[in-house]
């Protein structure tokens, strides 16, 4: 197997680095997951994560114990969690915290697995890569959740192994950096999951600051999308010759990001 190893780059947090040269299709790793989601379970909350932490090894638990959560997905979690047991904030524990951050970490950390019985799995070591690991490997799950790491291109020793964070592409007249990019989906996953169905103007300030984020940065995030998905209509157009109209969910994506941009531009006219 391919030699790595985990190293903290600052401003960067944790990187690999190959510690010899990689031949291209070479595998790097594969691993068995720690934990992992049934496709066909009825819900995916956080006492259903919780249950499937508990049946793991104390093995196990001490390497899941290891990897890092976000604010955001804590609490998402402890709604989660508020929302299945009726409790008010006054009535929550230790165990209830320790429960959140298992959710938290999961939630983090998964993969979406494209084999077997599963639909997301975390892993001790392939969970502490960058999960947007082009240009310079590719991911696939096996049977039995496994999840496979292999070389797309030649990677020089004491070199990132799963990404480059200097990659940059220009977008909308301007150059945005990968990690920009990685930053925006991360943003807009949390919007969509719970602060844009909130109609009323306090209670869509209440969940954006439960989050931690800025009504006002919805603007240039969506105006960042909107660059995005501009480009990939004229590449599809071009392609295809399809109407704009018909290129969906591209198309309706565009609409809805055009939207929330000029709401919070009439919410916030400083912008």
């Amino acid at each position: 197997m391919i030699e790595y190893e985990f190293r903290e780059v600052p401003g960067a947090g944790t990187a690999t680095f190959a510690t010899q040269d990689i031949s291209r299709w070479s595998l790097i790793m594969c691993e068995k997951p720690l934990i992992s989601m049934r496709t066909d379970q009825a819900s995916k909350t956080a006492v259903d994560i919780w249950n499937e932490y508990e049946a793991m090894s104390d093995e196990d638990k001490a390497k899941y114990q290891t990897l890092v959560y976000t604010r955001p997905n804590l609490v998402l979690a402890r709604r989660s969690i508020i929302e299945t047991f009726a409790v008010d904030i006054g009535g929550w524990t230790d165990e209830m915290q320790h429960m959140a951050i298992v959710a938290a970490t999961f939630w983090t950390n998964c993969f979406s697995t494209s084999a077997g019985p599963y639909v997301a799995s975390v892993y001790h070591a392939n969970s502490k890569l960058n999960h947007s690991c082009a240009n310079n490997m590719g991911q696939w799950t096996l049977e039995d959740g496994s999840q496979a790491m292999v070389a797309l291109r030649n990677i020089k020793a004491e070199t990132y192994i799963s990404d480059h964070p200097e990659m940059q592409i220009v977008l909308g007249g301007s150059v945005q950096s990968r990690q920009a990019l990685d930053d925006m989906v991360m943003w807009l996953r949390h919007w969509f999951a719970k602060v844009q169905d909130q109609t009323e103007s306090g209670r869509r300030q209440a969940c954006a600051d439960e989050l931690g984020m800025s009504l006002p940065d919805a603007v240039s995030v969506c105006e960042l999308g909107i660059a995005i998905l501009r480009h990939i209509l004229e590449e599809t157009h071009t392609q295809t010759q399809q109407p704009y109209s018909q290129i969906q969910p591209t198309y309706q994506n565009l609409e809805s990001f055009t939207n929330i941009s000029e709401d919070m531009k009439e919410q916030f006219p400083e912008l």
